[in-house]
């Protein structure tokens, strides 16, 4: 029997998650990379984002994003069936879903919506997959903008409302950390990265260390089955 692996990277604009998983992808010839973000309906979409500068349509955004990712599901099922010993790299999930909008609403509209958001995201996540991997990638405010900002130069799209807010920032990675905190509760496989000294190898380097570690495991789990 041969396991496919799904690994979600998850964290804000800047925190490495593209680069790690091109380096990855690049590296090793079993990695797929995957984007939740692989918009469809783009006037909806902007129909929705340009409400939300007015704070309007958040909850709207959320199931928009949902969406997204039961389609990235869709993608993750025919890559299992034609390509089940590949090794599926998500860059962002629901997680992000959750975080990104718990604290804008906190933020900008003083979580008026928390309790929406979060309806809409624990009755959705449940019909998705669960990632065998979530890593967790974190960085430093400074780092984070030089890096945001390398990436608009080269017109490389960033969500305009996170940059240069700390304070959404800060709120954003506190999201991130509860959500993993979950997570271990519930026994999940979970990897947390500072990128802020490490560079995309080193990144790189301890998802494959949990890589090695999960493939061993569902080997002796094989061994036990037969």
């Amino acid at each position: 029997m041969v396991y496919m692996v799904f690994i979600a990277f998850e964290g804000v604009d800047g925190a490495g998650k593209t680069a790690t998983i091109t380096y990855l992808k690049n590296n090793y010839k079993d990695h797929i990379s995957l984007s939740s973000q692989s918009y469809f309906l783009p006037k909806l979409r902007n129909t929705i984002d340009e409400n939300l500068k007015n704070f309007n349509m958040v909850t709207e955004r959320v199931i928009y994003y949902l969406a997204m990712n039961k389609f990235s599901n869709f993608e993750i099922e025919e890559i299992k069936r034609s390509k089940p010993d590949n090794i599926i790299m998500l860059d962002r999930y629901w997680y992000s879903t959750l975080a990104s909008h718990i604290a804008y609403d906190k933020v900008y509209c003083k979580g008026k919506n928390a309790n929406n958001i979060r309806s809409l995201v624990n009755a959705s996540h449940k019909d998705l997959i669960n990632p065998d991997i979530v890593v967790f990638l974190s960085v430093d405010s400074n780092i984070r903008k030089l890096r945001t900002m390398i990436r608009r130069e080269k017109n490389i799209g960033d969500n305009p409302i996170y940059f240069n807010n700390d304070i959404l920032f800060d709120e954003y990675e506190t999201e991130f950390k509860s959500i993993a905190e979950q997570l271990k509760r519930e026994g999940r496989m979970i990897i947390e990265i500072d990128t802020t000294k490490l560079g995309i190898s080193e990144a790189a380097d301890i998802v494959e260390k949990s890589l090695r570690s999960l493939k061993n495991h569902n080997i002796k789990q094989m061994v036990k089955v037969l």
